[in-house]
Formats: structure tokens, C-alpha cells, sequence
């Protein structure tokens, strides 16, 4: 291969692995053309094809050459691959390394020194008995209506420990919990775990036919339900169903103290559900030593006293809510649990902080947007001066949010904590400190917290800096996996290379290092999206569509049109032999499908809008063009509102 074309070749390639295009423009001797990179392809057949579609080309050269940092990483890609492909340009173009010795060692192991002693010995479960212990009397938990102390919490968990160790739970011991935020939440929470056995969170607002498919995979016999809980009785249902519910203020569940064995630090402390893109909910199985090991390093870096107060807002069935139901333990401080529904409010959130001198609080960011503004239109971030610590995750953290925090809660002292973490990888797994002042354009979502490793991986090999990849992690916050799926385990969580019986997992995140050792969130590489910081697999609602009978296609995506409000549209085509009624097929009407929907699927999965068209429309490779169906202007054009 010739000097001139084996560069433009290299450089080809080189933004193909910098900008996230899968073609760019190739420029020789005066002329240029535009070329596809096929990562299986050898570098010699591409420099092939390149210089056949230059031989044909009247496109005269663009002049335009990447600069700043992009150049800087662009050139330093061209220097790693051109020797390389000059000597053999023969192999796949996946094949050829992009790091040197030395920046691979910066990267693998300088970014990713993260090795620190934490109390892998203990449960949760451990230090709440601890703390008992040495601060029986001190306010652990409170809400608008009462309060446990240390030792009563303690107690009434025992307790329930207690009657719980009486009954079979089955293969995983799982027990479902259907709870709102009162004194009875920790109670049951604590007194699982005393038992040694992990809870089942659950959502009461969810479609009895998800729950039982929950508890169902589970192997769940018993349910801690608040009294008045309406949908637990639909859950004991069902030819020889085992089940049954318990009022969490039965008095029989707390009649006797002691016999329950503790959990151990490698049992199961909970199993949330996170979407599937198969219809199917994934339960994600997490142990004590990973939730010790996230809260240990929290108490860390943001060390929690005495008098600190952190807000439990977070419904229990997103993960964000784990550091919000323990962590105060570390610090011996109190968790103030938000009265339900509340938490939609930034008015009731404002009240709550300075009535009970929270100082810890979570949001995601597009939550954040909305207080804030509150705050800015009331004139009122001087009440919330007692406010030390605002963790935000779930979303991209945007530079507008990060400088309306600085401008009205930064001044009185607070600090905005940018977090980013999948749920099978316990919660959090980075952290950005945001500084004071202007934020950068992009905030990263930072740097791996203890005992965490992070790789940004290009066809299963580390990148330069700069470069994007699929981001990969390890370490001791990585899940067991999912609960009797080892299909999907095994597709996700994989060996992690040079740590022999370690896991790593995929979590289908395009991410990018920086120089200064942080990672930039970029987006996906698949349909997961999050909206208002849940995660969402489209597959899954396109799943729950497809057996409604008059759908015969269909196409869900994100309406991000306003940032603060994400919302879920779905576009369907009808299935043949239905019955018109002018251009309207009779029965397959919109609210036909939400309700058909709603019987399987929670309500932030319900799209907010139904379209209908004749025909999907598809991309020149013959896929689905989403890009074309979220655009306005052609379901306005092609489409009719159901």
C-alpha cells in the first residue's frame, strides 16, 4: 500500500473511531470520496475500495481537518494504526490495537486505582445492631408523623426477623415487600435482611399480572403489605399458590425476638427489577458485600454525622433508593422518609428539606430543572441553607442545571454531586464533584469509585483517550446477575480479562475517558433510554403492543422535544381484515391501547400518544428508520392520531 493512500486510509478509520461515524470522507491527491468502515473488513480491501471510488470521483476535497482535542486525538489514532497497517494491512480492521504500553497501563491501571479496605465482613444488617447498640435512644428514622429510635427500629426488626425464619422461602429466599413511606418501610427492610433473607421490592401502582410475573420467577411465599395495600390480595391468586400477605402492622409478626440467623456478606441483600427488551422484567440479584462496599465508599468521600439528614424520597423499586435507606446508618444520622406522592412536588420538597433540616437529598436531573426553578421563581433557596449534599443521577446532568444549582444553592455552601451507575452494578459506580463556578460543557459523570474498575472497550480492546467505546465495569459493586435468567447473564455479565473468576458487565453505554482520567457519557448503543431516571427498554413496550390483536407492527421512541418532560410515543400498523370507519380502523382506537398496555406494563412504560400509519418505514438496509418516524412532520404527513 502507497504512503499517501495507506494515511487517508488510517485516518478514514481513525474518525470512524472518534466522531461515531460509520462512513467519513476520504481525501487523495486533489479529490475525495466518501467511503463506509466496516470494522471485519482488512485494512488493504478498504484502501481497495477507496482508491476505486477516487478514480471515479469529481468531489473536489472539503479542506476541512478536525482541531483542538478531537485533532489531537485524530492524530494520535493515525500514529498508533499507520505503522501498524504499513507493515500488514492484511488483517480485520477490529484487530489492530490503538494503545501503546505505556497509555495502556495509564489507562487499565492508573485510572482504575481504585483498591480500597472497606468492612466486607459486615451486613447492613451488622451495623444496625451495632448502632443499637451504642445509640439506642437516638432518632433513626422519622416522618411527618413519628418516630423510631435506633434501638425500637432494631427491635421490631428482630422481630419480624424472627417471624420470618419460621416460614419456607423457597430456592432464593426472596421476600416481596408492598410498602409506602411510613415506620413500617425499615422495619420490613431490616427485618429481611435479619433473616437472611433479600427483599423483593415492589410497586403497588404496577399491573397485578407484572407483579405476580415478579413474584412468580421469585419463588416469593410471602408478602409484607401495608394493610390497606389493594393490590395485595390479587397476588395470593392462582391454582396452588403457596402465598400469602402479611399487614406489616400485624401484631403476630412481632410476638417473639431471637432464632433468626443474620445474613452473611456474600447473601443477597435485594433483587430489583429493571426493564427486559423481551417483554420480560429483569431481577437483578445484588449482595450485602456490594451494597457495603457502595456505602463505604460514600461515607468516604461524604462523610455523614450525627446530625446529617438524609431524604428518602426515591421509590423503593429504583435502585437510587438503596443509598437512601442505609447509609445514615454509617454516619449514625437519620433518614426522614418523604410523605407519599410528595415527592412530585418541589414545593412539598422545599418544605420538607427546612422543616426537617435535611441536608442529603437525591434528584434526577430533570427533576432537579424543576425545583430549581421553583426555587428561582419563590426567591426562596435561602430557606434551604441547612442543605449540604445534592447527588444527581438517573439522566444526563446538563450545564444549564449544574449553573442553576451554583447560582442558588452553591452560594449558601451545597455541593451538586453528578453520579452515574446501572442498576447491576449496585447503584453508583462514578462520581463528578461539580466546582464551583461555570460548569464545563460536557460534565462527565467522573471517575470509578473504590473498588471499581471501568473499560472503555472497541470490539473487546481498550481505547485512547478521547476515544468512545462501550464502557464495561468491574469490581465488587457488580451484580450476582439475573435472578434464574442465566441466558441473559451470561450475555451481559462477562469474564472479566486479567482477573481470573471476575465479572465484568456491559452496560451499553458509550462512554469516552478524558486526560484527566474521568469518563464523558456520549449515550447508547441500543434502545434503552431512561425517562425521569428510570430505565427503559423499548423493546419492552413494543413487546406488550404486539399482543394487542388489531397490531400488527409497531415502533416506540423517546419525544425529547422538552427535556424536562421525556415522553414515550408509539407509532402501530393494523393487522389485516380490520373494519374501517372512513380512514379509522374500528376498535383500534388509542385508548384501546393504553388500556391494553396498562393490564402488563407500569405507567411511566405507557406511551403518551398512538399513531397509525399503513407502513413502518424502513432505512436503505431495510431496518425500521426511527429517525424518520420521530420527526413531526412525518406523522403529521403520513400518520393518524388514535
Amino acid at each position: 500500500m502507497i504512503p499517501a493512500l495507506a494515511r487517508a486510509v488510517v485516518r478514514a478509520v481513525a474518525e470512524h473511531y472518534v466522531d461515531r461515524t460509520n462512513s467519513c470522507v476520504v481525501e487523495v491527491g486533489g479529490r475525495s470520496v466518501e467511503i463506509g468502515i466496516d470494522p471485519d473488513e482488512s485494512f488493504d480491501s478498504l484502501a481497495a475500495r477507496i482508491a476505486v471510488g477516487l478514480e471515479s470521483s469529481d468531489r473536489p476535497p472539503s479542506g476541512e481537518m478536525a482541531s483542538g482535542d478531537g485533532g489531537a486525538v485524530l492524530s494520535g489514532v493515525v500514529v498508533a494504526l499507520l505503522p501498524q497497517v504499513l507493515a500488514d494491512g492484511s488483517r480485520p480492521i477490529r484487530t489492530y490495537p490503538l494503545l501503546g504500553d505505556a497509555e495502556r497501563d495509564k489507562i487499565l491501571c492508573e485510572f482504575n486505582a481504585t483498591d480500597v479496605a472497606f468492612p466486607d465482613d459486615l451486613t447492613i444488617y451488622d451495623l444496625l445492631r451495632a448502632r443499637a447498640e451504642d445509640s439506642a435512644d437516638r432518632i433513626a428514622v422519622s416522618t411527618d408523623d413519628g418516630t423510631l429510635t435506633y434501638g425500637r427500629l432494631a427491635d421490631r426488626a428482630e422481630r419480624l426477623s424472627t417471624f420470618l425464619a419460621r416460614r419456607d422461602h423457597g430456592a432464593h429466599g426472596v421476600v416481596a415487600v408492598l410498602a409506602r413511606r411510613t415506620l413500617d418501610l425499615p422495619v420490613s427492610l431490616f427485618g429481611i435482611l435479619g433473616a437472611g433473607l433479600a427483599y423483593l421490592p415492589l410497586d403497588p401502582c404496577s399491573p397485578p399480572e407484572r407483579l405476580r410475573q415478579m413474584i412468580g420467577k421469585c419463588g416469593v411465599t410471602t408478602i409484607l403489605a401495608d394493610r390497606d395495600c389493594p393490590v395485595a390480595a390479587c397476588l395470593t391468586s392462582g391454582e396452588g399458590s403457596t402465598r400469602e400477605v402479611f399487614a406489616l402492622d400485624a401484631a403476630e409478626l412481632y410476638a417473639r425476638a431471637g432464632g433468626a440467623k443474620p445474613p452473611e456478606p456474600r447473601d443477597l441483600c435485594y433483587v430489583i427489577h429493571t426493564s427486559g427488551s423481551t417483554g420480560e422484567p429483569k431481577g437483578v440479584m445484588v449482595e450485602h458485600r456490594s451494597v457495603m462496599n457502595r456505602l463505604a465508599w460514600m461515607q468516604r468521600r461524604f462523610p455523614l454525622a450525627g446530625q446529617d439528614v438524609v431524604l428518602q424520597k426515591t421509590p423503593i423499586v429504583f435502585d437510587v433508593s438503596v443509598w437512601e435507606l442505609f447509609w445514615w446508618l454509617f454516619g449514625g444520622a437519620r433518614m426522614h422518609l418523604m410523605r407519599p406522592g410528595a415527592e412530585r412536588f418541589p414545593l412539598a420538597i422545599e418544605e420538607t428539606i427546612e422543616k426537617h433540616d435535611v441536608s442529603v437529598v437525591h434528584f434526577v436531573p430533570s427533576m432537579l430543572n424543576v425545583f430549581l426553578s421553583h426555587l428561582r421563581t419563590e426567591a426562596s433557596a435561602h430557606r434551604l441553607a441547612g442543605l449540604r449534599l445534592l447527588f444527581s443521577s438517573g439522566e444526563t446532568l446538563l450545564p444549564p442545571t449544574a449553573a442553576a444549582f451554583d447560582e442558588l444553592l452553591g452560594r449558601n455552601g451545597a455541593q451538586l454531586v453528578n453520579l452515574y451507575g446501572p442498576t447491576e452494578t449496585t447503584v453508583d459506580v462514578t462520581a463528578f464533584e461539580c466546582p464551583a463556578g461555570p460548569p464545563p460543557d460536557r460534565i462527565p459523570i467522573g471517575r470509578p469509585i473504590d473498588n471499581t474498575r471501568m473499560y472503555v472497550l472497541r470490539h473487546g480492546q481498550p481505547v485512547p483517550v478521547g476515544v468512545y467505546g462501550t464502557l464495561f465495569v468491574a469490581g465488587a459493586g457488580v451484580a450476582r446477575g439475573y435472578l434464574d435468567d442465566q441466558a441473559r447473564t451470561a450475555e451481559r455479565f462477562l469474564p472479566e480479562p486479567g482477573h481470573p473468576g471476575q465479572s465484568m458487565y456491559d452496560t451499553g453505554d458509550i462512554c469516552r475517558w478524558t486526560a484527566a482520567g474521568e469518563l464523558e457519557y456520549l449515550g447508547r448503543d441500543d434502545l434503552q433510554i431512561k425517562i425521569r431516571g428510570i430505565r427503559v427498554e423499548l423493546g419492552e413496550v413494543e413487546h406488550a403492543l404486539l399482543e394487542v390483536p388489531l397490531v400488527a407492527g409497531c415502533v416506540v421512541f423517546a419525544d425529547s422535544a422538552d427535556p424536562v418532560r421525556v415522553v414515550l410515543r408509539a407509532v402501530v400498523t393494523e393487522a389485516k381484515g380490520n373494519v374501517h370507519m372512513g380512514n379509522r380502523p374500528v376498535g383500534l382506537t388509542g385508548d384501546r391501547l393504553r388500556t391494553e398496555v396498562a393490564r402488563k406494563l407500569p405507567g411511566y412504560l405507557i406511551p403518551a400518544s398512538f399513531d397509525l400509519v399503513e407502513a413502518l418505514p424502513l432505512t436503505a438496509t431495510g431496518k425500521v428508520d426511527r429517525t424518520l418516524l420521530a420527526r413531526p412532520e412525518f406523522l403529521q404527513t403520513h400518520g393518524t392520531r388514535l
